[in-house]
Formats: C-alpha cells, structure tokens, sequence
C-alpha cells in the first residue's frame, strides 16, 4: 500500500516542484494553480495506477503544531477535478501528515527519497476506507511487487 500512497504524493509534490516551504501555505490555498500543475503532470503516471485510482476521494490530514488543517481532494480519471480546505464526504482514503514533514520532503534534494523515508518511519500516515479500496489498494500493492 505504501507504493500506492507514495504515486498519490508524487504526482501532489511534482504538483509542487517549485514552491518553497514558505509558500506551501500560499500554494495549498491556490486550489486552482494545485489543479492545473498536477493535472500536467498525471500524464507522466503509469497507466494501470491512472486506472486503478483515477476515481477517488481523498482527506488530507495536514497538522501543524496544535491545529490541523483538513484539505480535501478528488479525482476523476485520473485528473484532480477539486481541492478544498475543507474535509470530504465520504473519503475512499486518508492521509495524515505533518507541516514540517511536508516541508523538509518538498525542501529535500531528493523528495522521493525524502518521502519513502517518512513513509517508512511513519511520519506519513494513511488509511483506505471503505472494503471497496481496501481491496484494491491489496492487490495493487501486490502487483505492483512483480513490477
């Protein structure tokens, strides 16, 4: 599964290759320049992960010190359609990370690596709802071993 959660946040950070951590707040609140830069990029995805997880809904649990700020994010073949700063209905998956994790992988010289990292160390968090993505994301993630 973590396969499946690190091609959700490549396609957000490549979303995100030029901003700076200081403007990650400025970014995220510029839902329809998020759009179009991970729009750009979707084409570049493998096929069979567009496929499998073109059609989702996505909370993003973004924690920053005391608070949260909860972001919300849908996509239909393959392409994001809307991102909010508000919490979904109804999600198909959950992310949770932390603001200064975000930074220092958006910071990093190598952000793939940097995100691997927080995913292995568990800085990133994530749950599929639903038996529907649970299974999906399953047997994914097992395909995506022989690859």
């Amino acid at each position: 599964m973590k396969k499946i959660i690190l091609f959700i946040s490549m396609m957000i950070l490549s979303s995100m290759a030029s901003v700076s951590a200081q403007d990650v707040d400025e970014y995220l609140e510029d839902s329809d320049k998020l759009i179009e830069d991970y729009n750009k990029n979707i084409d570049s995805a493998p096929r069979v992960l567009k496929t499998l997880f073109g059609d989702e809904r996505i909370n993003i649990y973004l924690g920053h010190f005391e608070s949260t700020r909860i972001f919300s994010a849908e996509t239909r073949n393959a392409r994001l359609i809307s991102f909010k700063e508000e919490e979904g209905k109804n999600p198909t998956l959950r992310v949770y990370i932390n603001k200064e994790v975000l930074d220092s992988i958006i910071n990093s010289e190598d952000p793939i690596a940097s995100l691997m990292s927080a995913l292995d160390s568990g800085e990133i968090k994530y749950e599929a709802v639903g038996v529907k993505t649970k299974i999906k994301l399953f047997f994914t993630s097992l395909f995506l071993k022989f690859l």
